[in-house]
């Protein structure tokens, strides 16, 4: 209620958990996941997405990928998506109408996992992501939370959980 009154909120009235290696425990249950990714235009980027995924230590259910091209006459670009052996299932929806909330938007009524992740068509995403996204949610049941996506050569700054007043992206 505090932040809902107030414009700002100070960095040091936001709580933070500290995160020990000991706090994860790899013998929780595995819960599913769907990754839901937009795309336009990026067929090589994608793919390489698509190949992280499929070398994750804990494989997800499913990729959702919507696909966007705003010419009427185009088809999809994405031959590989069906003419690969990937070890998920892999939806895919062809769309004229562009713009990444509405792809998200058609991809979230088709999952049917434990969790959803909301990926970028361009991320390099290491082997263990999804095990250790599992191992945090059991250990800390958040009912959502967000990751940082670090540039090569860019290091995390934050090393606590941080329970963020707001959610903004863009």
């Amino acid at each position: 209620v505090k932040t809902y009154l107030t414009q700002s909120i100070s960095n040091t009235e936001i709580p933070h958990l500290e995160l020990y290696a000991s706090n994860r425990n790899e013998t929780e249950p595995r819960l599913s996941f769907d990754i839901v990714i937009p795309t336009l235009g990026r067929k090589d980027v994608l793919k390489q997405t698509l190949e992280d995924l499929a070398h994750q230590s804990h494989v997800p259910e499913c990729v959702i990928i919507i696909e966007q091209n705003p010419n009427i006459a185009s088809e999809s670009e994405l031959d590989y998506l069906h003419n690969g052996n990937w070890p998920f299932q892999i939806k895919h929806t062809f769309t004229n109408q562009t713009g990444a909330c509405n792809a998200r938007n058609l991809a979230l009524n088709q999952m049917e996992a434990d969790w959803v992740f909301l990926a970028d068509d361009d991320l390099r995403i290491p082997q263990d992501f999804l095990r250790s996204a599992n191992a945090f949610i059991q250990n800390e049941k958040p009912q959502a939370f967000t990751v940082s996506c670090l540039q090569i050569g860019e290091v995390e700054q934050e090393q606590t959980i941080i329970q963020w007043p707001a959610f903004g992206s863009g």
